[in-house]
């Protein structure tokens, strides 16, 4: 799995969280009351309420038919403004703003055992997210209304300590990269692009690209050796320093 893969995959994992808490506010507006039953001190029903001086529902308690237990606290103009919830899938806990849009959620999912917290614009667009695995990888995300990234760290686990920052606009990209087998600079804007690597071989490497073409390679061997290429449209070498 590539690391804009494990980026996108956590992208879904939070909008079905987000969809999630949205639909449990629909479910917990619409639920009936039932009435409960008391015996030795304990409460049985499919539904707690919890009202007011006038009456207005304030909290309610409640299962769903697939076994999930909700519990949602309401503000005094009845919107629902705190969701606790757990399912088979996940335990999450969700704030809402007066309009009843999810803006923070932080959720725990059952599988993988990882765990996500993220931030929701008003219209409920998912715009920054953090994670982490039961492994230990850990990433951070900003993200634009459309889902364009414009920063990304990540690392732990098996996935490489990676730093990626982007101008959706532009479409220029950097990204910082360091793992045993190298540490990378990758900058991208327009048709050009530079490459920056030292290797865990010992070799440092240095590349120029435009329209998505090596030109301009340089080179330090392991032992120090430099080499300088440059090449033309078609990869041949049109002049070369150093080592052969």
């Amino acid at each position: 799995m590539t690391r804009f893969q494990y980026v996108a995959g956590l992208f879904v994992v939070s909008t079905m969280a987000m969809a999630g808490g949205a639909l449990a506010t629909f479910l917990m507006q619409g639920a009936q009351p039932v009435h409960a039953q008391e015996e030795a001190g304990v409460i049985t029903g499919k539904e707690i309420r919890l009202v007011d001086a006038k009456g207005n529902p304030r909290a309610l308690l409640d299962t769903g038919e697939d076994g999930s237990v909700r519990f949602t606290m309401f503000d005094k103009d009845q919107k629902p403004r705190l969701q606790l919830g757990a399912d088979g899938e996940q335990a999450s806990i969700s704030f809402l703003d007066a309009a009843g849009t999810p803006r923070y959620l932080v959720a725990q999912r059952n599988k993988g055992n990882d765990v996500m917290v993220t931030f929701l614009d008003a219209k409920g667009r998912t715009r920054y997210i953090q994670s982490l695995t039961s492994e230990g990888a850990s990433l951070l995300a900003f993200q634009g209304p459309k889902t364009e990234q414009f920063m990304t760290l990540m690392g732990g686990g098996d996935a490489p300590a990676t730093l990626i920052l982007g101008d959706p606009e532009s479409k220029a990209q950097a990204v910082l990269l360091a793992s045993k087998d190298q540490t990378s600079l990758s900058l991208d804007a327009k048709d050009s692009s530079v490459l920056n690597a030292a290797l865990g071989s010992g070799q440092a490497v240095l590349g120029l690209s435009h329209d998505g073409k090596l030109r301009v390679r340089a080179m330090a061997g392991a032992d120090g050796t430099p080499e300088i290429i440059t090449l033309n449209e078609k990869k041949e070498a049109t002049w070369r320093a150093g080592a052969k």
